[in-house]
C-alpha cells in the first residue's frame, strides 16, 4: 500500500515551510504497516531538511493500538510494537495534549497528526483538524486520477514519457473502477503494488495486462478493451451480471442468449480471434461450448474458465451478435426548426446511427453507400374547413395546400445541392438523392390525419442504402405547431395576395395589431405566438406605398418602382401556386434585379428624388395604427417595424443560407464518412453548422426621431427580425392575456434544447470548474448570480455540465447550489418557463436517464427584478446587499448611438459563391476624446446586396448632402451605464464573468492605488457564440497585489532555486507586471495549484523576451487556454501555450506576424520537448488553415471549407479587440478590418520551444536544431531553445531580450500570391522577434548558439558567435540527435565511439510510445554481425546474421534490430515506406552493407534508376563492389517462354503450353492493360509457339506468329495487330539473352562483388515492368527447385506499387511462399492506394517494417495501417508520421524480449538509421 501512504507523506510534507506554523492532520484508521510507515517517511523528511524547522508529533487512537495488540496477526503485532517505541502511541487514550500543544518558539513548523479517527471517542474536539480521509485524498492530493500511481508503478519498467497515453488508459480504467465502488483507494494502491509486470516490453502490454487481471476488482477479463474505444463504463454492469448470472436468470434471457450463440457459431465460428481472447480455451468454438454450458447449467467451472476469456468479446461479438441485414430501428424522433435545417438534420442523424451499426471498415462503408431516401409519410394537422367546406374545401385540402406552399419545390432543390461523392471500386461515383417530400410529387403517398390535441407533425422517413444491407429506415416528426415560422409565412403571403387579388399592383407594408406587444416577447417562442395571433387577426392592413397621396408619374423613380411591384406580384403568385422553393429558385431572381434598379435609381438621383421614405417602410410589417396616419408613407423615420420574409432582403439571405446548409452538409457528412471514429457524427457538429446559418441582420437598422436617429437594435428570430424599438401603446397586460389563452399549445421544452451545448455553455462550465478547482469551500457549494440580456439557456446549460462534474465520483454527501437570477421589469414568463423547465429536471432525477447528478444536490433558486433605469443604479443598489461566488452578465450592453462612416468608394469585394455565415464586425479602440469607454461594431454586409441598398438609403434620409458611394453602418455600445452595476458586482462577488460582443479586458481592468484591491483579469477571451460575435472577461477585486506578489516570491523560491528575499521580490514584481500583458493569463490563478504558478512564470518570461512593439496595430501575447473553442473540433487536446500576434496595416492591409510558443519550466528532460512538439505542431495544423488568407481570385464557395468566413472573423476579432486607433486614422483602420474580415490579409508563421530546466543553473538561452513540419502545401522550422534557471533571473533583474526564434518566418499567405512564400518585396514587414543567429548566413541554423544574458552591451542578449561548421552534411550522413544537439558522425568513427558528450542531457523519452528490452550495444558483437570492421564479408560464405541492425531509438539510442536470422521469424521479408527523400534508399544501402558483412549477397532489380554507381553512397560502393547489368548493354540471360517445373510428392511435373502462355499472357496483359480478344489472340500464339519449338521459342518468333495471324485474317487479325503494336517497342529493345545455367546461382555467391545490380536504366516504363516481371518469374521458378530457407537469397525491389501483386503473380508468390526456398525481399513504396485490400494484406505479411515520413496524400492511409497493426488510434500515428525527420522511421516488427527470451509480434519504435560509417566504421 505504499503508493497511498507515499501521497499521504508527499501531502503533508509538502505543506512543512519554515512559516508554516502549527499543521493540524487526523487520519482514518488506516492499516498498521501504513501508520507506521508514514510516521517513519515524515520524520526522515524532516530530518533531512533541518532548514525547515520543522518537528513531527504523532499520535495513534488507543483503540486502534489494542486492536494491533490483540490481533492474531503478526505483522500488526510487530507494527505496533515500533509505534509504541517511538512513542506514537496514545497509551493514556487522551488527546487532549497533543491537540492543544503549543508550537515551540523555535520551531517553524509543527506538524500535530493524529491517526485513528474511527477509533476516538471524542471526534467533535478534532473540527480545526484537517481530516485527510479518502475522499481528501482523491480530490485534493490526487486531483481525481491515478496517474501518479501508474506512473510510479510502471515507472519502474517503462519510460512514461513514451508511454503516456497507455499510462493514462490505466489510469481512467482505476478512475472508474474506483467511482464505480469496485475499490477504495487501499484496494487499487494494494493493486498496483502486486502487479506482476515480468516481461512487460511496452505501455501497450502493461495495459493489456491490467486488462486480464480484474480479479480484484470481481471482473473478468476485459482485453477487448485495447482495441476498442468503448469506455469500461460499458462492461462493468453486464460484467457483474454475467459472473453473479443475474445475466440470465429469466428464461428470455437466456432464450435470446442462445439465439445470438447460435447465429454467431452458423456464420462466425471459424473466425480466428486473437489469443487474448481466447484466454484458457484452445479455440472459438471451446469457448462457445463453455458459453452454453455456464447458459444452460450455471456450470461454475466454465465461469472460472469464461473468468480469463475476453468478455468484451463475449458481450459485443457473441452474446451481441446480430444477423447481417437486421438493422435496428428507432422511434420518430421529433425535429423542430426550418425547412430544408430539419430535413438535413434528419439525414445526418440518420447516417450517424446507420453508421454506428454498420459492420463494415470506414473505407468499406463509404464505398458501399448506394442512396439514401426523404420521404413524406402522414401529416397530423388541425385544419378546419369550416365555413369554407361549403364552397368545396375539406380540411384535407387545407392542409395539402399548406405543405405545398412550404415544401414546393424543395425535393428538387435537394436533388440538386445535395451531392455526395464516395470512392467506390471502380473510382470516384455520386450516392443517389431522393426526395418525396412535398405533396403530389411523383411516388409520394402522404396521409392526412385532422387532429384536434396533439401537435400537428409532419412525418417523414429517412431511408440509406448499402450495399449488401438491408435498407435502413429512421422515422422523423416534424413539429408544426400553430405558430410554427412555416406557418407565420403563409399568413404573411396569403395576407398580401389577398391585396393584390383585389387588382391592385402594390408595394406592400402590412400593418397588425400587437406589434408593440411582440417587441416586448423575450424569445422566438413568444414573438411568433404573438405575430400569429396578429395575422390570424382581421384588424389588419395592407398599405399601398405607391398610392401614396403625392406619388405620381413624375417622380424619378416611379417606373422602377412600378416594376418591382410587378416582380414582387409575380413572385406572390409563384408562391401561391408553385411553393417557397420552387418561387425562390424561379422567379426571385427578376424580384432581385427589380429591387436592385429600384434602389439604385433612388440612390443615384436622391438629391431629387422623394421615394426615399417608401423605400425604408417597403415590405417591412408594422403597427397598424402608425401605419393607418395619413402622412406615414412619407415620415422620415420607422421607429420599429418587424422584417419577414415578405422581405426582399430577408428571401435574399433565406437562399444563401440554404445553400451554406446543403454544401456544409455535403462537406460534413464527406468528412465524417473518412472518419473511423463514431462521433465524427455527433450532432453537435451539426449543431454547429446550424448556429453559423442563423440570419441576422437582413437590414442594418431603422431611422427614427424624423430621420436623424439611426436605430440598429436588431433582433433575429430565424425568418422574423425585429428592428429598432416599437415604442407604441404597448401593453405588457395584453401581451400575458394574448400568450395565455395560447398557454394550451404551449411546446415543451426537450432536455435536447434545455441543455444544448454551446460555446457560451461551455465558457460557464469551465469558468466555474476553474472556480471549484481553486476554492477550497466550492468542492460543497457554489453560489451564482446571473443577468442575461437574451437567453438564459447557456447559464442553464452551463450549470447543468459543471454540476455533472461536480457530481461525479462524489458519495452521497449534498451539493448546493445556489442560483439568483436578475431581470428587467419587462416580460419575465419567458425565464420563468426556461426554469420551470429546469426544475422539471430536478424532480425526476433519481429515475431519469442523465439527471443522476441532480439527486444529491440542494439547489435554490430565487427571481430579482430590477426597475429599468438609464444609469441601472437600482440594479447596483439590489447587488449591494448580495453574496455571491460568480456572478454572471451575458449579453447585456445594448446598442447606442449608431451612425454611417463613410467608406468612399468601399473594399472591392470579391464575387464570392458562399455569403454566410452573417457575422458582425468589432472595431477596435479609439485613444482620447473620451471614446476609450465606448465600443463599435460594423453592422453592414455589403456582401448582402439587397440590405446594403437599404442602408444606403436610410444614410441619404438621414443626410440630404451624403456624396459618398458606400456607408459602414456602426453601432456604438457604451459601457459607462453598466459600470456602477459591474463595480457593485466585483465588490459582492469572488468572480465577475461577463460574455458581451462589446466588453473587453480593457474596460474591465481597473488598478488600485499602491497595495489596495485592484482589479485582476482572470480570463479574457474573444469569439464565442454561435457566430464568434461575443468576447468574455473573467475578473476579481477580492485579492491583494501585495499579497499576489508574496505567494508568487514564495513560488519562485520553491521553483527557481534559493536566491535571497530581495531577488525573490523583484523577480516576482517583474514576472507579474510582464504578465499581467498577456491576454488570459491569471495571476490569481497563479497562487493556486503549482502547475499553474509553472505556467504563470514560463509565460511571463516569454512577454519578457518578446516586448510589444509600440508602433504596432496590435501586439498582443494571448494564452491560447483562453481560446480552447478553437480546438473545439481537434480530435486530440493537444494546443501550444501561447499565440503572438502582432499585426501593422500596411498599403491599406494587416498583415499579420503569428508566433505560437510552447514553454515548459521543469526539471530537465527530453521529454518535454516531445510533448512541446505534439503542441506546437497541433497547434500549428490547426491554426494554419483556419487563418488562411483568401487566394487570389478565386471566391469563396470552391473546394474550401464552408466555415473559413468565421474562422477570418476570429482573426478580425482577436485583433480588433486588442488593437487601439486615433481618430484621424479611424476610417483607415476600419477599411483595413473590413478586408480581414473578407480574408484580405496578410500572414506569415513562427513557432518556438522553450525549455527553461529549473535543475540546470546555466544562465544561457541556447538554441538547438529546429524540427522540421511540412504543413498545408510548405513547411516550417520549429525553433528550440533552452536554459537553466538562472536565465529568469538575468531576464527579470536586468531587462535582458533573448531571440527564441531562430528561423525564419515561413508560411507566409496572402491575397497577391497563392504560393507557400511571399517575397519581401511583397511584405516589407519586418520579421518579428527574429533576428538572424550569430555565425549563420544563409538561412541556415548553428548546432547550439549562446545568447546568455552575461553581456547586454552587444546583440540581443549579448549572444556572442560561436564556430559553427555551415557544410552541409553529405546525402549520406544522418545527423545523431545527441542531447538535442547535432552531432555529425565522422565517417571514420565507429557508432559506438558516437557517446552522449559529458554534461549533455538525459535523454528519456523514446517517441515510438514503447520501450522495449532491446539487447545494449555492448553486447551487439555477440548478438549478430552488426559492426563489422574489416571489407564487407570478404571470404565469408553462407553465414546467416542472427540480426541486423536498423538503428536506435531517438530518445535514449537503444540498439534496434530485424530479427533476420531468428527461427522464430515466419518470414525475411522488410517493407520500407516513405516519401521520397525521406531516406528509404539510403536504409536499403545500410541494410546491404549489413547482409554483405556476414556474406550475403544481394541482388537489385532495378528499374527506378534509384540504384545507379552515381546514386549510391560511397561506402556502398567501396564496401559491396557492385555490378551493374546494365540490360540495355547486356540482354538478360532469361527465357520468359520456360515451361517451367514444379515437385509434387517426389515428382518433377512440367508445365504444359497452355501453362506457360497463361502465364506469359497474363503478364503482358497486366502491363498494358490488354482486352479479352488481345490477350486470347497472344495466349494462342504463345502456346502454339511453345508447342511447336519448345524453349527455343523467342520474343522475335512470338512477333512472327502474331504476323501470320494478322495476315490470315478473320475476327483474331484485328486483335493480333493491336498486340502487335502494343509490345513491339519492347519486342524491338532485345531485353532477353540466351539462358545461362546457374547464372543466378552466380550472382549471389560472388565473394569479390557483394551486390548485382539488375540494371534497366533507360528502358520505359512498361518495359522495364516487363523485365522485372519476367525476371522474376525465372528467380522465383529457379529458386522454387533448389532454394533452402538456410540460405537466404535477398532481392531488394523499389517503387514496389508499380508490380503485379496478384497471388499468382512472382511477387504474390514471394511473399507467401518464398521463406521456404530462402527468399528475402526487400521492398520499398511510397503508396499502397493502387492495391486492393487482398493485396496489401498479403504485402503485410512482411515481419518488419518501417514507416518513414509519408507523402502527406499517404498519411491517413499508413496511419490505418498502424491502426490495425498496432491498436494505437490513427489519429495518433498522423501525428507521428508526420513529426518524422529525414532518416527517421517506425520500425514496426518483430522483437526480442530480452527478459523472457521471447520473439514478440507488433513492437514498434521510433529511430534514426544509423549512418554507414557509425555502424561500419568506414571503408
Amino acid at each position: 500500500m505504499r503508493y497511498i501512504q507515499s501521497t499521504i507523506v508527499e501531502h503533508i510534507t509538502r505543506q512543512c515551510t519554515p512559516d508554516a506554523g502549527t499543521l493540524h492532520f487526523v487520519l482514518p484508521s488506516y492499516p498498521s504497516r501504513i501508520l507506521r510507515g508514514i510516521g517513519e517517511e515524515i520524520e526522515e523528511h524532516l530530518a533531512r531538511h533541518p532548514e525547515l524547522g520543522a518537528r513531527l508529533r504523532y499520535g495513534i487512537a488507543y483503540r486502534l493500538g489494542r486492536e494491533w495488540q490483540d490481533s492474531n496477526d503478526a505483522g500488526e503485532r510487530a507494527d505496533f510494537a515500533v509505534i509504541r517505541e517511538r512513542r506514537w502511541y496514545n497509551e493514556g487514550n487522551n488527546l487532549t495534549s497533543l491537540r492543544n500543544e503549543a508550537r515551540p518558539a523555535d520551531v517553524g513548523c509543527l506538524v500535530s497528526l493524529i491517526a485513528g479517527y474511527e477509533h476516538i471517542d471524542d471526534r467533535a474536539s478534532l473540527r480545526d483538524f484537517y481530516r485527510l480521509d479518502q475522499r481528501a485524498i482523491w480530490e485534493i492530493c490526487l486531483k481525481r486520477s491515478f496517474l501518479s500511481w501508474v506512473k510510479e508503478r510502471l515507472g519502474e519498467h517503462l519510460d512514461p514519457c513514451g508511454n503516456r497515453d497507455e499510462f493514462q488508459r490505466i489510469a481512467d480504467l482505476l478512475k472508474t473502477f474506483y467511482e464505480h465502488g469496485l475499490a477504495d483507494l487501499l484496494g487499487i494502491s494494494l493493486y498496483l503494488e502486486k502487479l506482476n509486470l515480468d516481461g512487460v516490453m511496452t505501455g501497450g502490454e502493461a495495459y493489456q495486462l491490467v486488462l486480464t487481471q480484474l480479479s480484484d476488482f470481481g471482473l473478468p477479463c476485459l482485453a477487448g478493451l485495447s482495441r476498442s474505444r468503448a469506455p469500461a463504463t460499458r462492461y462493468i454492469a453486464p460484467a457483474q451480471e454475467f459472473m453473479n448470472y443475474s445475466m440470465f436468470l429469466e428464461p428470455t434471457s437466456r432464450d435470446r442468449a442462445m439465439t445470438a450463440i447460435e447465429n454467431f457459431r452458423k456464420d462466425k465460428s471459424d473466425e480466428l480471434p486473437e489469443e487474448s481472447v481466447l484466454g484458457p480455451f484452445s479455440s472459438l468454438g471451446e469457448l462457445i461450448d463453455a458459453l452454453e454450458r455456464y447458459i444452460i447449467d450455471r456450470s461454475t467451472t466454465d465461469r472460472d474458465r469464461l473468468r480469463q476469456a475476453d468478455f468484451v468479446y463475449i458481450h459485443d461479438q457473441i452474446l451481441g451478435y446480430r444477423k447481417r441485414g437486421t438493422r435496428m430501428r428507432r422511434t420518430a424522433r421529433k425535429l423542430r426548426g426550418l425547412a430544408p435545417e430539419v430535413f438535413l438534420r434528419a439525414l445526418w442523424l440518420t447516417l450517424a446511427d446507420w453508421k454506428k451499426g454498420a459492420d463494415a471498415s470506414t473505407a468499406q462503408l463509404a464505398e458501399g453507400l448506394k442512396s439514401i431516401a426523404l420521404e413524406s409519410v402522414e401529416f397530423k394537422h388541425d385544419f378546419d374547413a369550416g365555413d369554407e367546406a361549403e364552397s368545396g374545401y375539406e380540411d384535407r385540402d387545407l392542409a395539402e395546400a399548406f405543405l405545398k406552399k412550404v415544401l414546393g419545390g424543395l425535393d428538387s432543390y435537394l436533388k440538386d445541392q445535395i451531392r455526395l461523392t464516395v470512392d467506390g471500386a471502380d473510382g470516384p461515383r455520386d450516392v443517389e438523392m431522393q426526395c418525396r417530400l412535398e405533396p403530389g410529387g411523383e411516388g409520394v403517398s402522404l396521409v392526412y390525419t385532422r387532429t384536434s390535441t396533439a401537435q400537428p407533425t409532419l412525418k417523414f422517413v429517412v431511408v440509406v442504402m448499402a450495399q449488401g444491407e438491408a435498407p435502413y429506415r429512421q422515422e422523423f416528426l416534424w413539429c408544426l405547431p400553430p405558430h410554427h415560422q412555416s406557418r407565420i409565412l403563409v399568413h404573411l403571403y396569403n395576407c398580401v395576395r389577398e391585396d393584390y387579388q383585389a387588382g391592385r399592383d402594390a408595394l406592400p407594408a402590412v400593418g397588425l395589431p400587437f406589434i408593440p406587444e411582440t417587441f416586448l416577447a423575450r424569445d422566438a417562442d413568444e414573438v411568433c405566438r404573438l405575430l400569429s395571433i396578429a395575422l390570424q387577426s382581421e384588424d389588419r392592413l395592407v398599405t399601398d406605398l405607391l398610392a401614396a397621396e403625392g406619388m405620381n408619374e413624375l417622380e424619378a423613380v416611379y417606373r422602377p418602382l412600378r416594376d418591382l411591384a410587378e416582380a414582387y406580384q409575380r413572385f406572390i403568385h409563384a408562391f401561391h401556386h408553385t411553393g417557397f422553393f420552387a418561387a425562390l429558385n424561379s422567379d426571385f431572381d427578376r424580384l432581385q434585379s427589380a429591387y436592385r434598379e429600384a434602389y439604385r435609381k433612388h440612390i443615384e438621383h436622391a438629391s431629387v428624388s422623394v421615394s426615399g421614405p417608401l423605400l425604408l417602410k417597403a415590405f417591412m410589417v408594422v403597427p397598424k395604427a402608425a401605419a393607418e396616419a395619413s402622412d406615414w408613407a412619407w415620415q422620415r423615420q420607422l421607429e420599429g417595424a418587424v422584417v419577414t420574409p415578405l422581405h426582399p432582403a430577408v428571401l435574399d439571405m433565406i437562399r444563401h443560407q440554404h445553400t451554406f446548409l446543403c454544401e456544409s452538409f455535403c462537406f460534413c457528412v464527406r468528412q465524417a464518412l473518412a472518419d473511423p471514429e463514431e462521433h465524427a457524427f455527433s450532432e453537435r457538429h451539426w449543431n454547429r453548422v446550424a448556429d453559423l446559418a442563423q440570419m441576422q441582420w437582413p437590414i442594418f437598422g431603422t431611422l427614427a426621431a424624423d430621420g436623424q436617429t439611426l436605430d440598429t437594435n436588431v433582433r433575429s428570430y430565424g425568418y422574423l427580425h425585429l428592428v429598432g424599438e416599437c415604442s407604441g401603446a404597448a401593453s405588457l397586460v395584453t401581451s400575458r392575456l394574448l400568450l395565455d389563452d395560447d398557454a394550451d399549445d404551449d411546446e415543451e421544452i426537450t432536455d435536447t434544447e434545455l441543455f444544448r451545448v454551446t460555446q457560451a455553455s461551455k465558457l460557464i462550465h469551465q469558468v466555474l470548474g476553474d472556480y471549484r478547482s481553486l476554492h477550497a469551500h466550492a468542492s460543497d457549494g457554489i453560489s451564482i448570480g446571473a443577468y442575461c440580456g437574451r437567453e438564459i439557456q447557456p447559464v442553464v446549460a452551463g450549470i447543468d455540465a459543471f454540476l455533472k462534474d461536480a457530481m461525479n465520483g462524489r458519495d452521497e454527501r449534498p451539493y448546493s447550489l445556489q442560483l439568483t437570477i436578475f431581470s428587467d421589469s419587462r416580460d419575465d414568463s419567458s425565464v420563468m418557463r426556461w426554469i420551470s423547465s429546469w426544475r422539471d429536471r430536478w424532480q425526476v432525477a433519481e429515475c431519469a436517464q442523465g439527471k443522476a447528478h441532480y439527486a444529491h444536490c440542494r439547489i435554490s433558486i430565487s427571481h430579482r427584478v430590477i426597475a429599468p433605469g438609464a444609469d441601472h443604479e437600482p440594479f447596483a443598489k439590489l447587488l449591494s446587499g448580495a453574496s455571491f461566488d460568480v456572478m454572471l452578465f451575458t449579453e447585456f450592453i445594448t446598442a447606442g448611438r449608431s451612425s454611417f462612416v463613410d467608406l468612399g468608394e468601399g473594399p472591392a469585394l470579391a464575387d464570392d459563391y458562399r455569403k454566410f455565415p452573417v457575422l458582425e464586425r468589432t472595431c477596435c479602440a479609439v485613444r482620447g476624446g473620451g471614446l476609450e469607454r465606448q465600443r463599435e461594431r460594423v453592422l453592414s454586409n455589403p456582401r448582402f446586396l439587397l440590405g446594403s441598398l437599404h442602408a444606403e438609403v436610410m444614410a441619404r434620409l438621414n443626410d440630404h448632402h451624403q456624396p459618398s458611394d458606400c456607408h459602414a453602418v456602426i453601432s456604438q455600445s457604451n459601457y459607462q451605464p453598466w459600470e456602477t452595476v459591474v463595480d457593485a458586482a466585483h465588490r459582492c462577488s469572488t468572480w465577475v464573468v461577463c460574455i458581451d460582443p462589446s466588453v473587453d479586458e480593457y474596460l474591465l481592468r481597473r488598478t488600485g492605488a499602491g497595495d489596495a484591491h485592484s482589479r485582476e483579469i482572470i480570463g479574457f477571451g474573444t469569439g464565442v457564440g454561435p457566430h464568434g460575435e461575443n468576447n468574455y472577461t473573467v475578473s476579481t477585486e477580492q485579492f491583494s497585489m501585495a499579497d499576489v506578489r508574496r505567494r508568487i516570491s514564495d513560488k519562485v523560491l520553491s521553483c527557481l532555486g534559493p536566491w535571497d528575499a530581495t531577488t525573490r521580490e523583484a523577480i516576482a514584481e517583474s514576472l507579474v507586471r510582464e504578465a499581467s500583458q498577456i491576454a488570459g493569463l491569471s495571476v490569481v490563478k497563479a497562487t493556486g495549484p503549482s502547475e499553474y504558478v509553472r505556467d504563470y512564470i514560463a509565460y511571463a518570461t516569454i512577454r519578457k523576451l518578446l516586448p510589444p512593439d509600440p508602433n504596432s496595430f496590435c501586439d498582443d501575447l494571448v494564452s491560447v487556454d483562453a481560446y480552447r473553442h478553437w480546438f473545439d473540433e481537434t480530435k486530440d487536446a493537444e494546443r501550444p501555450d501561447l499565440l503572438r500576434l502582432r499585426a501593422r496595416i500596411v498599403d491599406g492591409y494587416i498583415r499579420v506576424d503569428a508566433q505560437i510558443i510552447e514553454c515548459k519550466l521543469a526539471q530537465q528532460s527530453e521529454g518535454y520537448l516531445v510533448k512541446a512538439r505534439q503542441q506546437i505542431e497541433s497547434g500549428l495544423r490547426r491554426l494554419v488553415p483556419c487563418f488562411r488568407p483568401r487566394e487570389p481570385g478565386r471566391p469563396t464557395g470552391i473546394d474550401d471549407p464552408p466555415d473559413q468566413r468565421y474562422w477570418w472573423m476570429q482573426l478580425h476579432r482577436l485583433i480588433a479587440s486588442r488593437a487601439q486607433t486615433s481618430r484621424p486614422e479611424y476610417q483607415k483602420a476600419i477599411m483595413a478590418l473590413e478586408r480581414l474580415s473578407e480574408g484580405e490579409f496578410y500572414i506569415s508563421w513562427q513557432a518556438a520551444a522553450v525549455g527553461i530546466w529549473t535543475d540546470v543553473a546555466d544562465g544561457t538561452l541556447r538554441h538547438r536544431s529546429p524540427w522540421h513540419l511540412n504543413l498545408d502545401g510548405g513547411s516550417i522550422d520549429i525553433s528550440v531553445v533552452t536554459a537553466g534557471r538562472e536565465f529568469i533571473r538575468a531576464a527579470c533583474l536586468t531587462d535582458a531580450r533573448g531571440n527564441i526564434f531562430s528561423t525564419e518566418p515561413a508560411l507566409r499567405r496572402g491575397p497577391c500570391s497563392s504560393s507557400a512564400s511571399i517575397s519581401d518585396d511583397a511584405d516589407p514587414t519586418s520579421q518579428v522577434g527574429h533576428a538572424e543567429a550569430p555565425g549563420v548566413t544563409g538561412g541556415s541554423v548553428p548546432a547550439e548558439t549562446d545568447t546568455s544574458p552575461r553581456s547586454l552591451a552587444g546583440n540581443a542578449l549579448g549572444a556572442e558567435p560561436t564556430d559553427v561548421d555551415e557544410s552541409e552534411p553529405k546525402a549520406s550522413q544522418y545527423d545523431q540527435d545527441v542531447g538535442g544537439m547535432v552531432a555529425t558522425v565522422s565517417p571514420a568513427k565507429p557508432m559506438n565511439d558516437c557517446a552522449k558528450q559529458a554534461g549533455d542531457p538525459p535523454m528519456s523519452v523514446d517517441d515510438s510510445g514503447h520501450h522495449g528490452s532491446m539487447i545494449p550495444a555492448s553486447s551487439a558483437g555477440t548478438a549478430g554481425i552488426v559492426h563489422a570492421e574489416a571489407s564487407a564479408g570478404a571470404g565469408v560464405r553462407g553465414r546467416v546474421p542472427k540480426r541486423i541492425l536498423l538503428g536506435q531509438t531517438t530518445s535514449d539510442g537503444r540498439d534496434v534490430y530485424w530479427e533476420f536470422g531468428h527461427p522464430d521469424l515466419p518470414n525475411r521479408h522488410i517493407l520500407v515506406f516513405g516519401a521520397s527523400g525521406t531516406g528509404k534508399t539510403y536504409t536499403i544501402q545500410a541494410l546491404l552493407n549489413e547482409l554483405a558483412a556476414s556474406g550475403q549477397n544481394s541482388l537489385i532489380v532495378d528499374y527506378t534508376n534509384g540504384f545507379t554507381n552515381p546514386q549510391l553512397d560511397a561506402v556502398t560502393v567501396a564496401r559491396l563492389n557492385p555490378t551493374q547489368h546494365v540490360v540495355k548493354r547486356e540482354p538478360l540471360p532469361v527465357n520468359p517462354f520456360r515451361r517451367q517445373t514444379s515437385t509434387f510428392d517426389g515428382l518433377e511435373i512440367e508445365e504444359s503450353p497452355a501453362d506457360t502462355a497463361g502465364r506469359v499472357s497474363g503478364i503482358f496483359s497486366e502491363v498494358y492493360q490488354l482486352g479479352d480478344q488481345q490477350k486470347s489472340a497472344l495466349y494462342s500464339a504463345i502456346r502454339d509457339g511453345i508447342q511447336e519449338e519448345g524453349d527455343a521459342f523467342s520474343l522475335s518468333k512470338l512477333m512472327q506468329r502474331l504476323e501470320d495471324l494478322r495476315a490470315v485474317g478473320g475476327p483474331t487479325a484485328n486483335s493480333a495487330a493491336s498486340v502487335i503494336s502494343r509490345i513491339q517497342p519492347f519486342v524491338d529493345t532485345r531485353p532477353f539473352g540466351r539462358e545461362a545455367e546457374g547464372s543466378w546461382e552466380r550472382l549471389f555467391s560472388d565473394d569479390v562483388s557483394r551486390c548485382h545490380i539488375i540494371q534497366l536504366a533507360t528502358f520505359i516504363k512498361d518495359s522495364a515492368r516487363l523485365i522485372t516481371e519476367f525476371a522474376l518469374i525465372d528467380l522465383y521458378w529457379y529458386y522454387r527447385a533448389r532454394g533452402s530457407k538456410d540460405q537466404p537469397k535477398v532481392i531488394v525491389l523499389d517503387e514496389i506499387q508499380n508490380l503485379d501483386h496478384r497471388l499468382e503473380s512472382p511477387l504474390g508468390q514471394f511473399l507467401t511462399e518464398g521463406r521456404k526456398f530462402g527468399i528475402s525481399l526487400i521492398l520499398a513504396t511510397q503508396t499502397l492506394s493502387n492495391l486492393s485490400k487482398d493485396q496489401s494484406d498479403r504485402l503485410f505479411q512482411a515481419s518488419h517494417k518501417l514507416f518513414f515520413r509519408p507523402a502527406d496524400t499517404e498519411i491517413r492511409s499508413f496511419s490505418k495501417i498502424l491502426e490495425t497493426a498496432t491498436a494505437t488510434h490513427a489519429d495518433v500515428w498522423v501525428q507521428r508520421l508526420s513529426s518524422l525527420k529525414r532518416g527517421e522511421c517506425f520500425s514496426l516488427g518483430h522483437a526480442l524480449n530480452e527478459t523472457t527470451g521471447k520473439l514478440e509480434t507488433s513492437k514498434y519504435f521510433r529511430i534514426r538509421v544509423s549512418s554507414l560509417e557509425s555502424r561500419l566504421g568506414g571503408v
